[in-house]
């Protein structure tokens, strides 16, 4: 008896053969069974052939018969990228010199990449040639994007920039590579015979020394290994020249005579070869640019200070700077010139204060009005509170004006208002009055 049970009439026996149906009511229950093996049926001329449809698991499309896959050999679109895509993988990764085990990641990163749709609107070599390169950078190769770039014949800052989306992108931090790697193999472009052990022990050493002072960080490793290769060859005897170097390591000159200034300025550029292959320094050097930032500091510094220190001036130079009493008196006449109505302006209004003092006449002090603001309520009390947070009784301000008793005479009005015309308040047509002195 099968588990099944049928969904119309309830009953439990159920017929599972190409359809899975009710041989109670024929109620068919299941018409397209997906199964993990493969049957076959006999064809008209008596030939095998496999029944069913093929569902691949990344497949893209709709299913694809057996028949049809045995018949006509027909192919998915991705399923002939992927082939076109190992292809070029292996042609780059033989003329490298590669083990297969780099194909296999590579064309392993190539089917993720196809996944996300990063392939696309790129030229295909320069998708495989990232690949490899992620490849190469986790099994610790020696190859450089700019040899991918010579065997291909294309841009090494295109390549470059294709490697960097890629590796965002799956957030991948390949790791870092050690100069040191390198030094084996340019060493053997330098035709340095049977000495080529020494020198490449010694350059080793010296780009040790030189990740200890921190000159590689933010550094190219054919720099580095170029610097290093240099000073071993001349070091052993070596009559090896910068343009020499830079054909084989790929570097610009003014980039190599960086990296040995550079080593220059730290302790070991002052020892000799047996100095520097037996002794071991233990202090460590600052960055480079460190020393770089520091320069330019202190060259601030000096030049600050050189404004304003006065002591190597002469009296001659210094006099320039000031002016003499001839000059200051001419500078004083001319100023009063220029503001002869404002100081008489001032003047008068002094002279006028002093005679008010004398006649006792009270100071004249200077009243606040504000507009009104519009649909202003009556108040609820006597008391309330002004626009400076401060409450007002109104009813006492009254009382204190009729205790003091002393008005203020039209006369007088009339003559603050003649005398004290820029002390008036202006109102701009605005909500809020502002007072101008």
């Amino acid at each position: 008896m099968s588990a099944l049970k049928c969904t119309s009439c309830g009953g439990t026996d159920i017929d599972i053969g190409a359809e899975v149906a009710c041989t109670g009511c024929g109620m068919v229950l299941e018409d397209q069974i997906i199964v993990s093996e493969v049957t076959f049926d006999e064809g008209p001329s008596g030939n095998m052939i496999a029944s069913g449809t093929f569902v691949s698991n990344d497949s893209t499309g709709a299913a694809s018969s057996f028949h049809a896959g045995v018949r006509l050999g027909g192919k998915e679109s991705k399923e002939i990228t992927i082939q076109n895509a190992k292809r070029g993988i292996t042609q780059i990764c033989l003329q490298l010199k590669q083990k297969q085990n780099v194909i296999d990641r590579a064309l392993a990163y190539y089917k993720q990449f196809l996944n996300l749709k990063l392939t696309r609107g790129r030229k295909q070599e320069l998708n495989h040639a990232a690949c490899i390169y992620m490849a190469l950078r986790h099994e610790q190769s020696d190859v450089l994007l700019i040899d991918l770039s010579d065997i291909l014949g294309i841009c090494v800052h295109e390549l470059g920039r294709t490697y960097l989306k890629f590796t965002k992108t799956l957030c991948i931090k390949p790791p870092s590579m050690d100069p040191c790697w390198f030094i084996y193999r340019f060493s053997g472009q330098l035709e340095l015979g049977t000495d080529r052990e020494k020198v490449s022990h010694t350059a080793m050493r010296i780009v040790q020394r030189m990740k200890k002072d921190y000159i590689h960080y933010g550094r190219r490793p054919s720099g580095l290994c170029g610097a290093a290769l240099l000073m071993a060859a001349r070091l052993h005897e070596f009559n090896r020249t910068p343009s020499d170097i830079v054909k084989i390591v790929k570097i610009h000159e003014s980039t190599l005579r960086k990296r040995l200034l550079e080593f220059g300025e730290t302790e070991a550029g002052d020892l000799t070869l047996e100095e520097f292959m037996t002794v071991e320094i233990e202090s460590e050097a600052d960055p480079p640019s460190f020393k770089a930032s520091r320069k330019q500091d202190r060259e601030r510094l000096q030049k600050m200070e050189g404004e304003i220190d006065i002591t190597d001036i002469d009296d001659a130079e210094l006099d320039n700077y000031i002016m003499s009493e001839k000059e200051a008196e001419f500078k004083s006449s001319l100023w009063h010139r220029v503001n002869e109505k404002y100081l008489k302006e001032q003047q008068e209004k002094e002279e006028q204060r002093q005679r008010d003092i004398e006649e006792g006449k009270p100071e004249k002090k200077r009243r606040r009005t504000t507009k009104k603001k519009k649909n202003q309520t009556p108040a609820n009390s006597a008391v309330e509170e002004d626009e400076d947070g401060d409450y007002v009784d109104d009813e006492a301000e009254e009382a204190e004006e009729d205790e003091d008793g002393e008005e203020i005479s039209i006369g007088q009005l009339l003559r603050q208002k003649d005398e004290g015309g820029d002390d008036n308040d202006y109102d701009d047509g605005s909500d809020y009055g502002e007072e101008y002195d």
